[in-house]
């Protein structure tokens, strides 16, 4: 063989030895990234296995407040737009007829706020084991700091019950975070069941959470359209409707003992003045408030009301610049649409 032709050969060799160091590198490194993936997805799973296997049990109708209930959606038969309110954001439906009657970016991206805890209030009630659980008692760990609607304190005592209400009625973030700590273990992984339950009802692509209580996050969002189907399915579990249209609850013993303590419904009881102030025609039985800064999200609420028609409604205004520029739009909303 002559020189010429050995030294093509070798080139080749080279080549091909080349090639199969670079396909070994590339298979190294996918191993190695699949492997990290694996360990950063998995390292807010709950430490309790049997936990994980409750919350999942749920799907097969072992947990009590789990009820069946049609996921609602509201079609827009050429509804009209929104123009004298003060919210940027609006939508009224009527969740009996499933229609929309009338919306303003009702399908634009808002920051939800505290709105969030209707969905946090579903995703507990939903995952909670047994009617017993209601009154298991939950010690306060978390510093008080801005989270507390309340003022909750290290170490007071409080059963899951309680916790629920202090949720919605005085719009508590750490009764927020407790609860997601007993559903799921932390509040990352409840948030991943969320998630996930916003997507069973069909909302994965324009709704997002990233905290139970609505603080706020640039990937914290909602749309107004979206907070009504949060809304119209929380009101059709018992549970949730029960807790949602209290006007006041007075916590167990188990909460500063003695002393008389009441949780009283922000929406209602401050800003309707416990339901005097109503529409012509409807009657505002549920809501809730969120408020974060003015330039995210503004003062927003979402309200539920029963018509004089038999019929139900949902409003949600978004980014008004006060709460009684809020609360006089959803009165012009239900006064204007519901006949």
């Amino acid at each position: 063989m002559s020189s010429e032709k050995i030294k093509k050969t070798a080139s080749v060799d080279d080549g091909a030895l080349n090639l199969i160091v670079i396909l070994l590198i590339a298979c190294i490194l996918i191993v190695v990234i699949t492997g990290v993936y694996f360990i950063v997805s998995h390292a807010n799973q709950p430490v309790n296995d049997d936990d994980k296997n409750d919350v999942a049990a749920g799907a097969n109708g072992d947990l009590p407040f789990r009820v069946q209930i049609d996921t609602p959606s509201f079609v827009d038969n050429n509804c009209p737009i929104i123009e004298s309110i003060n919210s940027e954001y609006a939508i009224i439906v009527d969740a009996t007829d499933s229609e929309i009657l009338a919306t303003r970016r009702g399908t634009q991206m808002i920051y939800p706020a505290s709105m969030t805890k209707v969905m946090t209030l579903i995703v507990v009630v939903e995952n909670l084991k047994s009617e017993a659980a209601l009154n298991d008692v939950i010690t306060i760990s978390i510093p008080r700091g801005e989270h507390s609607g309340y003022g909750f304190e290290m170490d007071e005592k409080l059963t899951v019950e309680d916790l629920l209400y202090a949720s919605i009625l005085q719009s508590d973030g750490v009764a927020c975070i407790e609860l997601a700590k007993y559903i799921a273990g932390s509040e990352a992984q409840f948030v991943k069941l969320m998630n996930e339950k916003a997507a069973e009802l069909g909302l994965g692509k324009s709704t997002l959470f990233q905290n139970c209580s609505g603080l706020h996050h640039n990937y914290h969002y909602s749309t107004p359209y979206d907070m009504a189907v949060i809304m119209a399915y929380a009101m059709e579990n018992p549970l949730c409707a029960k807790v949602l249209t209290a006007i006041k609850y007075n916590p167990s013993d188990n909460f500063r003992p003695g002393q008389g303590s009441t949780f009283w419904h922000k929406f209602i009881h401050n800003h309707l003045d416990d339901g005097d102030i109503q529409p012509q025609n409807a009657t505002i039985i549920a809501g809730k408030t969120g408020l974060t800064e003015k330039e995210t999200s503004g003062h927003c609420i979402v309200s539920y009301a029963k018509g004089a028609d038999g019929h139900y409604y949902v409003s949600v205004t978004a980014k008004a610049k006060s709460w009684s520029a809020n609360v006089d739009d959803i009165l012009y909303l239900f006064n204007a649409y519901v006949k």
